[in-house]
């Protein structure tokens, strides 16, 4: 599965791939405050269509969490 994140109508990451666990943002410079991350309910499978919102959550890490990540 990919992402693209767009932020007023403008295209910040093309097609980035979702993996569980692994931050898509990952750059402060692209002016998106935070980042986001999906996390398996489940287990440690990558995120699928079949169980987004349900097994497969997405997560918001505001700019404050990010900068406490090691």
């Amino acid at each position: 599965m990919f992402c693209d994140l767009y932020v007023s109508d403008v295209l910040l990451l093309g097609g980035v791939v979702c993996q569980n666990l692994n931050r898509m943002v990952r750059d402060a410079w692209l002016g998106f405050a935070g980042d986001l991350v999906f996390q398996d309910t489940q287990g440690a499978a990558d995120p699928a269509s079949p169980g987004l919102g349900t097994r497969f959550l997405l997560w918001y890490l505001e700019a404050a969490d990010v900068a406490a990540l090691p």
